[in-house]
């Protein structure tokens, strides 16, 4: 028996696993390294809208770390449960900003945060549709003529 037949995958996707791994080395240098988040009053970490501090942010951000560095070793092995899970990573982001902001938009001391939140909005929203472009025929079979 032959081995079945794999198609190759695009090239941009081995270039967003490559990038989604150098962002889980910048969220580990959050986590360790950068002190200047780790001040009396500011968040190291927004999860599910709630702002995290001092080690309860560190786990999270090390939880998150380790999420994006498996999602970018599965993308870049060319592995579909790897694709999933980047949509449904990018997705989970994308509501937790929108949380965020419904959330925070009346408080008036988190309206430059909620602004700055706001404008990163569609370019998450960009991310999951190239996402979705990208993974729909690599997972489901579908193409643009079905």
């Amino acid at each position: 028996m032959s081995p079945p037949e794999t198609k190759r995958w695009p090239f941009d996707t081995k270039l967003f696993a490559i990038g989604l791994a150098g962002w889980a080395c910048h969220v580990l240098h959050r986590a360790f390294l950068d002190e200047s988040q780790l001040t009396v009053g500011r968040a190291l970490m927004l999860f599910n809208g709630l702002k995290l501090y001092a080690d309860e942010a560190r786990l999270a951000l090390l939880a998150e770390a380790g999420i994006f560095l498996v999602v970018a070793m599965g993308m870049y092995l060319q592995r579909r449960w790897a694709l999933l899970m980047a949509f449904a990573l990018t997705a989970d982001i994308v509501l937790n900003h929108l949380l965020f902001v419904i959330t925070n938009l009346s408080t008036p001391a988190e309206l430059a945060r909620v602004r700055s939140e706001a404008l990163e909005g569609p370019i998450l929203v960009a991310l999951a549709l190239y996402l979705w472009i990208r993974s729909k025929w690599l997972v489901f079979g579908w193409n643009d003529a079905s």
